[in-house]
């Protein structure tokens, strides 16, 4: 009689152990794995038209972070509450900041409408009256006594031309040209205003659905195996610092240098303080080359408007004085004294190496692009020297345990260390 067959198990019960027969040498792998990467890579070139979008969500997300937890933590809200309530309260403050600021930006420009045009009706007297021989040169150094001593630059190639169209005469000048090009001008201008307006609503958009999936995306990252887990979660805690602490910075420094401007245009009595206040508080979001753009409201503010305090001084005095005082006590205390206090050593880079990067993130990602390269190449640092310790070999960060992260108390409320995590909703 023969021997009874043990029954067959299902395939779900098959033992986990054995080798699978299908599976790829350990060089298919790796080809596999740098075809995915290369492709990956060849991918982000799609992404040129997106671009600006994906910046602009991914800054709200940075600015949005912040107060959803606060609103967690305080108040007990829901992680989807957080964020609801966080955006109305966000659109509220911007309706609220348009309706308070906007009649003021309006009343600054129509007190300047005076300034302007006796501005325009000064120079077009001087390029009716122009005449080479008398008003030719800018003299930067004039010695009466002895003329062969002054420094002058000599500006009539272009005063002469600009002379000839005011005068109505024949010259090089093509007017209908210059009208083309300005009108070109304007509409590309319109253009951008409309496309940056686009893409600002479906920035918004984007960083709310970021932030709702935001928790899937952490609970994926947990569930790694437990020594690639902590690795990136140490690299991850660089990284947010990065972020959260240059955002937080840059921001705090734009509200002290706006705040300050405005409160010394106040005080010195230069219309348009409001205006100029704002600008330069926005300008100040842009690293470095921010404050060195912010000079311009400030110069041309008293140089346009004068001032109703010190009327003994002429304009050009009183924009030295403003802009001097805006330099030295405005924009260099903040950024030698307290800017250091904020920042810390958030993104620790030579200041050659911001600049040069500021022109490439300027040219690759606009005004975005130059606001974000600072904290991108901050990143890119923590991501190369872990990729170096990593390639030498060992354990890249020695005797760090795995920190507590943010978003651990804010996704993961039981024990992480336990690893009993949530059951994840379809």
């Amino acid at each position: 009689m023969s021997e009874a067959l043990p029954p067959a198990q299902p395939d779900d019960q098959v033992p986990s152990d054995l080798p699978y027969a299908a599976e790829w040498s350990v060089w298919t792998k790796r080809v596999a794995a740098i075809l995915l990467l290369v492709a990956a890579l060849y991918s982000v070139t799609f992404l040129g038209p997106v671009m600006q979008v994906l910046i602009i969500a991914l800054l709200l997300v940075l600015f949005f972070f912040i107060p959803i937890q606060f609103m967690m933590r305080r108040f007990r809200f829901p992680y989807w509450l957080a964020i609801i309530s966080v955006f109305v309260i966000y659109l509220g403050s911007i309706t609220f900041a348009v309706l308070r600021i906007g009649p003021a930006i309006a009343e600054t420009i129509s007190s300047w409408q005076p300034a302007v045009e006796n501005f325009v009706s000064t120079g077009i007297t001087f390029f009716r009256q122009y005449t080479p021989e008398r008003d030719r040169y800018l003299y930067l150094l004039h010695d009466e006594e002895a003329p062969e001593n002054d420094l002058r630059v000599d500006l009539n190639f272009l005063l002469e031309p600009i002379s000839q169209l005011v005068k109505g005469e024949e010259s090089n000048i093509n007017v209908a040209s210059i009208l083309s090009s300005i009108a070109t001008s304007f509409a590309s201008v319109a253009g951008g205003v409309v496309g940056t307006l686009g893409n600002l609503i479906l920035g918004h958009l984007l960083a709310f659905f970021i932030l709702l999936e935001l928790p899937r995306f952490y609970r994926a990252f947990v569930r790694m195996q437990d020594a690639y887990e902590r690795e990136y979660a140490i690299l991850l805690r660089g990284v947010l610092r990065v972020w959260l602490y240059f955002f937080r910075g840059q921001v705090i420094i734009a509200l002290i240098i706006g705040v300050a401007t405005w409160l010394q245009f106040q005080l010195m009595g230069v219309p348009g303080s409001v205006f100029v206040g704002v600008t330069c508080g926005l300008l100040a979001l842009i690293p470095t080359v921010g404050n060195l753009l912010s000079i311009f409201p400030v110069v041309i503010a008293p140089l346009i408007g004068g001032s109703t305090v010190l009327v003994d001084l002429d304009r050009g005095a009183l924009t030295l004085l403003v802009a001097l005082i805006n330099i030295l006590v405005t924009q260099t205390f903040t950024l030698n004294v307290i800017a250091p206090k904020i920042t810390g050593d958030a993104v620790s880079l030579p200041l050659p190496v911001v600049i040069v990067a500021l022109f490439i993130g300027t040219a690759f990602g606009g005004i975005f692009g130059a606001l974000l390269i600072a904290p991108i190449l901050g990143t890119i640092k923590l991501v190369i020297t872990y990729m170096v310790r990593k390639i030498r070999g060992g354990d890249p960060f020695p005797n760090e345990p795995r920190p507590e992260l943010i978003l651990d108390t804010m996704f993961m409320p039981r024990s992480r260390g336990a690893k009993a995590l949530p059951a994840e909703r379809n």
